[in-house]
């Protein structure tokens, strides 16, 4: 019989380590300060390297308890209807960036944080690009 099915399939994610390529946290700060013409150790938020990230990984946590639980100064967390929102002292939404990409609210959630390498927090008024804040996301590939 010649009829066409729709069939649903669950895949797990697996990262796929290359062997001899790694990026260390001095070589990400590096890259950070050349895409953001700011050094991270100069951001009031420190940044989140990818040992920290792994723990929540393990815990299976998410961008959003990553944030709401690693204590960042003047960050605070809301769920909206729309997604998740970081805000800073009673402002508005920081918009949250892949590689540079701006992400929409509901795709927030969706980010494997397996596959983030360092998470920045810039509050407002510390980097030209992001005048009014963001949340920056780096993959291991972005950063080299």
């Amino acid at each position: 019989m010649d009829a066409v099915y729709q069939l649903d399939l669950l895949m797990r994610r697996a990262p796929i380590p290359i062997p001899g390529i790694e990026v260390s946290a001095a070589d990400a700060e590096r890259q950070i300060r050349r895409i953001l013409g700011v050094s991270p150790r100069a951001l009031r938020v420190r940044p989140i390297h990818r040992a920290a990230i792994l723990s929540h990984v393990e815990r299976a946590h998410d961008l959003t308890d990553l944030i709401r639980w690693g204590n960042l100064p003047g960050v605070i967390v809301r769920n909206t209807t729309d997604g998740p929102c970081y805000q800073t002292r009673g402002r508005g939404c920081l918009p949250v960036y892949l590689n540079g990409f701006r992400m929409s609210p509901e795709l927030i959630t969706v980010i494997p944080l397996d596959m983030v390498h360092t998470v920045l927090v810039v509050l407002p008024k510390e980097a030209i690009q992001y005048p009014t804040g963001a949340v920056l996301l780096y993959t291991e590939a972005w950063l080299r």
